[in-house]
């Protein structure tokens, strides 16, 4: 589906330019108009006319310019697909729960909190348990689910592999919060302790000699995070 700006940007080429293309049709018969009953009746008309077109363009980018804030319905979920009532949940852009979390969260993002963005991350807690889910914003209330992970080991597992696909020995996984690290296998995989729940966002940096440096915000939990690393431009 086309965003909103496409619509608005519709409205406003597309409006203008069917009325003067009904006036290139209408170019010769208004002529005759002209001579026939003189300017005091079509100039008005035609100034009428366009006034018409004007509003009609105007309504219809008012009415495309979307308004309130965006409104998501946030369920939550354990382990073993139960739906949790309780749960902790906030965002990566601010904003507010709105009433009590029952049968789902309704969670409000404004419009300034939005900006450029083009969604949101919810991140829920409960007793121990974490996870997390993403959702474009949208119109009318979007539909969220977040399925909650157990407590784990507190590891942030790391998988970083080549342009080839093939696991890199000996890269430093660094956790930048807390500068704990560890450093590849030769099958590319390293386990750096995070101390976070599992659904936790955690901000590494990956680094090794001949490599170019990046810098991840994945999630903590059970699965490990492949990361690509390329190598130096000669």
């Amino acid at each position: 589906m086309f965003e909103i700006a496409f619509w608005k940007i519709a409205a406003g080429l597309g409006v203008p330019g069917f009325a003067l293309g009904i006036v290139a049709f209408l170019f010769k018969p208004l002529g005759k108009l002209f001579q026939s009953y003189g300017p005091r009746i079509v100039l008005p008309a035609i100034m009428a006319y366009m006034v018409i077109v004007g509003g009609i363009m105007i309504v219809a980018i008012v009415r495309l310019t979307p308004t309130g804030d965006y409104i998501f319905r946030v369920t939550v979920y354990d382990p073993e697909g139960k739906p949790v009532e309780g749960a902790q949940l906030v965002s990566d852009l601010g904003g507010e729960p709105k009433g009590e979390f029952r049968d789902g969260q309704e969670y409000a993002i404004s419009r300034a909190q939005a900006g450029d963005n083009a969604g949101v991350t919810f991140t829920a807690t409960f007793r121990g348990m974490a996870g997390h889910a993403s959702a474009k914003f949208g119109r009318g209330t979007v539909p969220v689910r977040v399925n909650l992970m157990a407590g784990g080991d507190g590891k942030l597992k790391v998988n970083v592999v080549g342009e080839d696909g093939k696991g890199i020995a000996r890269v430093r996984v660094i956790v930048e919060s807390s500068g704990a690290a560890g450093e590849t296998n030769d099958d590319g995989f390293v386990a750096v302790a995070v101390g976070a729940l599992p659904g936790a966002e955690v901000s590494i940096r990956v680094e090794k000699s001949g490599y170019t440096p990046v810098r991840r915000s994945p999630f903590a939990g059970s699965a490990p995070v492949t990361i690509e690393m390329k190598r130096d431009a000669p």
